[in-house]
This record gives C-alpha cells, structure tokens and sequence, in this order.
C-alpha cells in the first residue's frame, strides 16, 4: 500500500512556517481519520453495481449420487416466457423477487399436484424467482455439482 494520509502530512506540515504547532496536530489527526476510514472501506465488500434484473427458472431436483444415503440439488432453465424484470435499485429487485416467490409458493398449494420435493414433481411445474446483475438469464447450476 502506497504512503498513509498522515505520513504525508507529517511530511507536507512538519517545516511549514505558517502552520501553528496546534494545526500541525490538527492535520495530522485528520489525516489519520482518514487512514482509519480507508481501512474500513477496504474490509467492506464493494456495493453490487446496477442494473438488477429479476429472473425466473423452471426449477426441479436432480439426482446427485448415492453417498450418505443418496442427495439432490435444485437445477434450473431460465422460463423463455418470462420478461426479466430490470431494477436500478438492488433493494427494490429484492423486494419484487421475494414478492414473486411468495407468489409462486401460493400457486404451487393451489394449482400443482405435488410439491417441489415430491418424487413425482416432475409432473408439476416449479419455478423460482432470483436477482441477478446479468441481463441474460443462465441455467444453473453452471456445473454439476460433486459429492466430496
């Protein structure tokens, strides 16, 4: 990392005849808030960038092997007829797709026959509502996921 703010103060106000040894000590202290707050933004994950889009898939479980007892994993195929919803605001996408997917949930009880982790939910049509930055809705899961 390159010279803090308040070595370079130190360096910038340390021989300046028109600073006052009280302001010398002023700056520097500011200058180290400065460092201070740097270091916390750093720890931070960076803000998601806009646009949002909300996705929907036709999802189902598949069979991922016999270890343990046998597990599944949820796989999904964006629907074709689906218009992606586009948010500027991360917050606003949430709170649609979590709308969404409560809805979806409620269709499921009242239309569908067998629940998503019925043997038989392949009779049923399932889907499942994300927020994503990518305008183009992919399957998932990109690979196949492995037992280890």
């Amino acid at each position: 990392m390159g010279t803090s703010h308040a070595d370079r103060a130190r360096e910038a106000y340390r021989d300046d005849p028109f600073v006052s040894n009280e302001e010398y000590g002023r700056l520097v202290e500011e200058a180290d808030q400065q460092d201070q707050q740097d270091e916390l933004d750093a720890e931070r994950e960076p803000e998601p960038a806009g646009p949002f889009y909300v996705h929907r898939y036709e999802v189902a479980l598949q069979y991922g092997g016999p270890e343990e007892g046998g597990w599944w994993y949820t796989a999904g195929d964006p629907d074709p007829d689906w218009q992606s919803e586009k948010f500027e605001d991360e917050e606003l996408a949430n709170a649609r797709c979590y709308e969404l997917n409560v809805g979806e949930r409620d269709r499921v009880k009242q239309e569908e026959q067998y629940e998503f982790t019925s043997v038989l939910a392949y009779r049923s049509t399932h889907y499942q509502y994300d927020v994503t930055t990518d305008a183009v809705a992919g399957s998932f899961p990109e690979y196949r996921p492995r037992y280890e």
